[in-house]
């Protein structure tokens, strides 16, 4: 099928002088895609060409997104966006003063005529409105800035974005979404070495010759592939959402968990190389700085798991039950290493326990006891992922704690948190005091 015109049949027939007639009756042009009766009589012939084009059915225009923009400092007036498959964009606004004759990116709407794209989203919008525009003859302006003396934004203004998109089937993005930003957090899972997504951002942010000279040549290749994909995928924000159903946010809670794991088995094996091999360790490490490096990782799994568990609108069990081992690694690695370090980088024999001993320093003779290491976090985590699915490490850790003489309130917060269990077979409800959310 082809657009149905009169118009193209009645001009085949006429003279030249004939053909740019500016009123008759055989000036219609009917759309293919909406069925919608256009008036093109006071159009040139280029323009009807185009108005052709746009409203056949045998191009392959879509729309991959569309987004109402809301106006900041930077420009106060906002305008709808509109991205069409083959990475083209269509801006049109009431208010704004550079879009209230629609704009095309493809570079066809110069010197005062629209593009194929700006009709066919015209066609595409009066469709949403038949009370208006199926009506008698629907008159078009060469500049696309008038359907049926409304501008498009007006028309958008009436039925709203939100409403066009879902009965249309088009991808509505959320004005307040930074594509580039998400892309970066979803592709860390994948960082050779281990990086987060903050890290990862820093390193984007350098831009001196020899920014990269500090990752390794995998982290570094990784960056500049996932550069190309996000430059994509922001492009076509069809392949972006679809990236997102794939990296979904539980597995990337997952692997934010399985990092801050990791990175607390570098910290103790830095201290096991530090008690073998003495000053003479390549990753020497002293006591203090290695405690306060676990405590930054429990605070990183707190704070993940309220943003990336609990806060969120489908909650993975998987991710909570990765939050929860990762604490426990933590428990674990600092129970098992209640070894006195019999000499520092400095030789001072007369410094306290708490500098020698990491168990010492973080349980058993803290020098801020308010908060029960990794215990103040675990006890809000959901019972049946932290007990039901570490009962053996926890039943491990309790008799190792009472073999090291841990603090008796932390002994009580700790056979507190693993009586959870009878209470939670008794109450099967219960999902500890941060389960606000079904899990899946």
């Amino acid at each position: 099928m082809v657009v149905t015109t009169r118009a193209r049949a009645a001009r085949g027939q006429r003279s030249p002088t004939q053909q740019h007639a500016t009123a008759s009756s055989s000036d219609v042009i009917v759309s293919a895609i909406s069925g919608i009766r256009y008036d093109v009589s006071a159009l040139e012939e280029e323009v009807r060409q185009r108005v052709e084009a746009a409203l056949g059915d045998d191009h392959h225009i879509r729309i991959n997104y569309c987004v109402e923009r809301e106006g900041d400092e930077n420009e106060p007036d906002g305008y709808y966006a509109f991205r069409i498959s083959d990475q083209i964009s269509i801006r049109v606004g009431t208010d704004h003063p550079g879009y209230q004759v629609p704009k095309c990116s493809c570079g066809g709407n110069i010197g005062g005529i629209a593009c194929k794209h700006i009709f066919w989203l015209e066609d595409q919008l009066a469709n949403e409105d038949p009370e208006t525009f199926r009506t008698g003859l629907i008159p078009l302006t060469a500049d696309g800035s008038k359907i049926k003396n409304q501008s498009p934004s007006k028309v958008i203004d009436d039925i709203g974005l939100d409403e066009i998109a879902e009965r249309k089937d088009w991808v509505l993005q959320d004005d307040a979404e930074d594509p580039e930003e998400e892309m970066t957090e979803m592709l860390s899972v994948f960082e050779p070495s281990r990086a987060l997504a903050s890290e990862m951002k820093e390193v984007s942010g350098q831009s001196s010759p020899g920014s990269h000279k500090s990752i390794s040549p995998h982290s570094r290749i990784y960056k500049e592939f996932t550069d190309l994909i996000t430059q994509y995928a922001t492009e076509d924000i069809g392949m972006f959402y679809r990236i997102r159903e794939i990296i979904t946010p539980g597995f990337q809670a997952e692997v934010f968990f399985e990092k801050m794991s990791d990175r607390a088995t570098e910290s103790f094996q830095e201290i096991d190389e530090t008690l073998a091999r003495g000053p003479t360790a390549i990753d020497f490490c002293d006591i203090p700085t290695i405690a306060e490096r676990l405590k930054r990782l429990v605070k990183g799994i707190e704070d993940g798991y309220a943003e990336r568990v609990s806060g969120s609108e489908s909650p993975s069990k998987q991710a909570a039950i990765k939050a929860a081992a990762a604490l426990i690694d933590i428990l674990e690695g600092v129970v098992d290493h209640n070894q006195d370090m019999t000499w520092t980088r400095l030789g001072d024999d007369d410094e306290p326990i708490q500098a020698r001993n990491l168990f010492a320093y973080l349980i058993g003779a803290p020098l801020d006891s308010s908060s029960p290491f990794v215990l103040d976090v675990l006890k809000d985590l959901p019972q049946d992922v932290v007990v039901e699915y570490q009962k053996s490490r926890l039943d491990s850790i309790r008799a190792k704690l009472l073999s090291n003489h841990a603090p008796p309130p932390y002994m009580t917060l700790f056979r507190k948190i693993i009586s959870q269990e009878s209470k939670k077979r008794s109450n099967p409800e219960m999902g500890g005091s941060s389960a606000k959310k079904p899990m899946k």
